[in-house]
């Protein structure tokens, strides 16, 4: 039986007796990084592999809203929560607004409900990452088509369905996992199938989905697709785009979340 992944978390507080709080709170279930200011916390994060910023908002020299601005910009899939005092309430609004912090939580908190948000914003983590990796690999496979084949053997070991599609928005290749969400023997089944044939989506959920991208909000949209044996079925998907001109969307992959 394999081990279950202890994802590494960073607590950020000028004060003492808060910090030791969080790691009491945490130190059972994950490996519990502390700082006391938002300077020693970049260094830690620059130097490991932290899936979760928990940081005060009131902090001399760089606030807590900041700090996960930073910590935003160098990771995005990385999840953040801020700890808000009643006077901190509209920055942290703000924050959330700008995509910066998933979460706020008023001090003093409730431990069971801290824990609680923790794990489900991890759970969502390892597929975060996993787009923002596949969001790379498909433009490599767009632009240098030589390595087409060593790329689609690389990405049948991916843990989830990946649909890679042509400037046309044509399925250009799907892995077996998706063809299996599909009930589809083999790639022939959809390959050179427009977006729309495959998938029942409409512009105003495409453009949600762009937007989620742009973004950088991972959180996958229910959709229904044609399965090969003319029934409909449904999925949790998202998408990652090309940079396009106007109001083009230009689709080069949907992954589809496990």
């Amino acid at each position: 039986m394999s081990e279950e992944v202890r994802y590494s978390i960073l607590c950020v507080d000028d004060e003492e007796d808060i910090i030791q709080s969080l790691y009491d709170i945490f130190m059972y279930k994950y490996d519990v990084r502390t700082a006391t200011n938002g300077a020693e916390a970049l260094e830690i994060f620059k130097e490991e592999d932290i899936a979760l910023v928990i940081s005060d908002q009131r902090m001399p020299k760089m606030q807590g809203s900041e700090l996960l601005a930073h910590i935003n910009r160098m990771k995005p899939y990385c999840k953040k929560i801020l700890l808000t005092g009643y006077s901190d309430i509209s920055a942290a609004k703000d924050a959330i607004n700008q995509g910066s912090v998933d979460k706020y939580f008023d001090k003093p908190w409730n431990n069971d409900e801290l824990l609680a948000e923790v794990e489900n914003l991890l759970k969502n983590y390892d597929f975060d990452k996993f787009i923002v990796s596949m969001e790379s690999d498909l433009k490599v496979m767009n632009v240098e088509s030589r390595l087409k084949k060593s790329f689609e053997r690389f990405l049948e070991r991916y843990p989830s369905g990946v649909c890679v599609l042509n400037k046309d928005n044509k399925v250009e290749y799907m892995n077996n996992k998706g063809l299996d969400l599909f009930k589809c023997k083999d790639i022939s089944a959809v390959e050179g199938k427009h977006l729309k044939d495959k998938f029942i989506i409409s512009e105003s959920i495409l453009k949600d989905m762009h937007d989620r991208y742009v973004a950088n909000d991972q959180t996958p949209v229910n959709i229904d697709i044609n399965l090969e044996d003319k029934t409909r079925g449904s999925v949790k998907a998202s998408v990652i785009c090309e940079d396009s001109e106007g109001e083009s969307i230009s689709v080069v992959g949907i992954l589809f979340q496990p």
